[in-house]
């Protein structure tokens, strides 16, 4: 800690010994932002279920179910 001229406060020394400890508390979230978090969560795991219900049944058939996609001449 470098000296700025003046004594750190007791709110300063609190604060850097919890990031020193790495127990800094995470800053608390809008309830939009924590809505929006939660839709992500659950829109990569629809796209993550989809993707393995894809490769499973790729394999079960033996058929590419992919959409090709390719240069229209």
């Amino acid at each position: 800690m470098e000296y700025q001229g003046r004594k750190p406060s007791w709110k300063e020394k609190k604060r850097r010994a919890m990031e020193f400890a790495g127990k800094m508390p995470e800053p608390e979230l809008p309830k939009d932002v924590k809505l929006l978090q939660d839709a992500l969560r659950k829109s990569r795991l629809k796209s993550e279920l989809l993707e393995e219900m894809l490769k499973l049944s790729e394999d079960y058939t033996g058929v590419d179910l992919r959409k090709k996609i390719e240069a229209k001449r």
